[in-house]
């Protein structure tokens, strides 16, 4: 049997027509390919992520019991904690590009809510200073930065060939010449520096010793400033030689000159980052000072590779170590302007592991890895909701820590700033002076606001109360200490003229007769007489090295000015019989 004709053209039309339809819409198939597949790659990476929390959860059941931890979660957990958070370690590096704060969205998991972030921020105030940085291996996280809590931005980094003065890292200017943060920034009136490094002493002393690479640097970073309409740069030269400070010198102000010539409004904003310790004084603070814009002083990088220790101390673990109060201490004693500089803080934290010395009965810490603040706070989170791991506080280094105990003899320890160690340390650079404070770096906070509310309420506002966080935990006796350190000539004049009085008051006093029957023939008025005189010995003669310094030292000068009162008493008994 044979087809009919029109049967047969109808199904080659409707053939055609199928065809065209599906050719029509190639477009759209092929967008509703990438969202299909972006949804399937998503519910994979979510239902991994939740057999891994089942899978925890069941660990920690088994280990446990079932029950409650009976314990203190923050100093002894289970051992499936340790391995949640070294599996944490490669899951937050796995997830992170699916975050949602990526889209200005944040999940809260306690409320199982997301939320965005404030968009009507205050700016910060007129003559305060809010500098950030962003490193150029952090990508596309400059999105979320608070443009209208900041007034520098530092683009990290040109990192300089000591042997041309060209850069070692090309990729990264490339990404500088493309990335959206310049115009992003300059819609918030917020300035972008180009940042200049030279790492190492061997380094930075091959590169100032050589003008002919001066040259070629200065041109390098004029087209790349030209190229993005950026504002100027910053300089951090790390670990640089303290003889060459005239060399470094001499650089500074020649690559500004010849920037400052090359830009089209014929100016340059410099700024310098200072080390948190400068022993050589490597850092010629008067000279540069009169070139560069504004001075950031590193107020991180402090803890060592061995000895589980705070990023960025407010005071010294032990006597004369390094901490936050010192080196401004030191930069402000050595001539730094504080009105042109910030006190830069850290948004990240050292992990340390420690394993027990059972020779010794403590432990050994190794440090293990820089964590970002971001990563604490999704680390340090248990799986299990019967228990929650809370940060201690150390008051002298004013630094968060947790120390996690497990059966097998070993522990982690974290040390890192949250939003109230951080405030304090904003009040060191206000109280001190300093036009403002600096977060090393943009995106490691990602996903938690705090830290943000925490400069939007010291630098949005035109009156603000600052307590020095040094003085407030040592107390009243060091801020008298501090006084009379701060005004001891004057002191010891005033104290010097009353004493004068004093002493030529008791001997006009005590030439008339009356004065001295009325002291020495009353019971009470002899005892003050006699017990003034003794502790008056005291000091004197302890002063004068008579007794040493010891307590034997210090009863024998009271007994001795006892003795004294007893014979000034006799002596002026004796004499009142040749009174007028």
């Amino acid at each position: 049997m044979t087809a009919r004709p029109s049967s047969l053209i109808s199904s080659v039309i409707a053939c055609v027509g199928v065809w065209v339809l599906i050719s029509g819409c190639t477009g759209c198939g092929s967008g509703y390919s990438r969202l299909l597949s972006l949804k399937t790659s998503t519910r994979r990476v979510m239902t991994e992520y939740t057999f891994l929390e089942r899978t925890s959860g069941r660990l920690f059941g088994n280990l446990t019991g079932g029950k409650k931890a009976a314990v203190d979660s923050s100093r002894l957990t289970p051992l499936a904690q340790k391995n949640l958070i070294n599996r944490y370690n490669y899951l937050y590096s796995t997830l992170n590009p699916l975050r949602p704060e990526r889209v200005g969205m944040h999940w809260d998991s306690v409320q199982s809510t997301f939320w965005t972030t404030d968009s009507t921020r205050r700016r910060v105030r007129l003559g305060a200073e809010v500098y950030g940085w962003h490193p150029s291996w952090m990508a596309d996280n400059w999105m979320q930065a608070p443009f209208q809590l900041l007034t520098t931005i530092a683009y990290f980094s040109y990192n300089i060939d000591p042997e041309t003065g060209g850069c070692l890292n090309p990729e990264d200017m490339e990404a500088w010449r493309s990335i959206a943060l310049v115009d992003s920034a300059h819609a918030h009136d917020c300035r972008v520096l180009l940042s200049i490094t030279c790492e190492g002493p061997d380094r930075t002393a091959r590169f100032l010793t050589n003008r002919i690479a001066w040259k070629t640097l200065s041109d390098s970073i004029a087209s790349l400033l030209r190229s993005r309409g950026a504002d100027g740069v910053e300089l951090a030269f790390t670990d640089m030689p303290s003889d060459l400070a005239p060399r470094f010198n001499d650089f500074v102000s020649e690559l500004n000159g010849s920037l400052e010539k090359s830009l089209p409004r014929g100016e340059c904003y410099l700024s310098i980052v200072l080390p948190p310790d400068d022993p050589g004084g490597a850092f010629a603070l008067q000279e540069l000072q009169q070139t560069a814009d504004l001075m950031v002083v590193q107020g991180y990088g402090y803890a060592g590779e061995e000895g589980a220790a705070a990023v960025a101390p407010l005071l010294p673990a032990e006597d004369g170590g390094p901490c936050l109060d010192r080196t401004v201490r030191q930069y402000l004693e050595r001539g730094l302007d504080k009105e042109m500089s910030v006190l830069a803080l850290p948004l990240y934290g050292h992990q340390w592991r420690d394993t027990l010395d059972k020779s010794q009965g403590n432990y050994v810490s190794r440090f293990d890895r820089v964590v970002t603040y971001s990563e604490i706070r999704r680390l340090y989170r248990p799986s299990d909701t019967s228990f929650t791991l809370t940060p201690s506080l150390d008051p002298v280094s004013m630094t968060n820590y947790y120390l996690l105990e497990f059966p097998d003899k070993s522990a982690i320890e974290c040390w890192f700033d949250d939003d109230f160690t951080l405030g304090r340390k904003m009040d060191l650079a206000l109280s001190r002076g300093f036009q403002g404070v600096g977060l090393w770096a943009l995106g490691y906070d990602a996903g938690h606001d705090e830290i943000w509310r925490q400069v939007r309420e010291k630098f949005t506002t035109d009156t603000l109360q600052v307590r020095d966080p040094v003085t407030a935990y040592l107390g009243y006796p060091v801020r008298v200490g501090d006084f009379f350190l701060r005004h001891g000539d004057l002191i010891a004049t005033a104290a010097a003229a009353f004493a004068f009085t004093v002493v030529a008051a008791f001997f006009i006093a005590f030439s008339d007769w009356r004065v001295r029957n009325s002291v020495f023939y009353g019971a009470f008025n002899f005892f003050l007489f006699i017990l003034s005189s003794a502790l008056l010995l005291v000091p004197l003669l302890s002063w004068l090295g008579f007794f040493g310094d010891t307590r034997m030292g210090l009863l024998a000068a009271f007994l001795t000015g006892i003795g004294a009162g007893y014979l000034i008493f006799r002596l002026t008994k004796s004499l009142q019989f040749k009174r007028p």
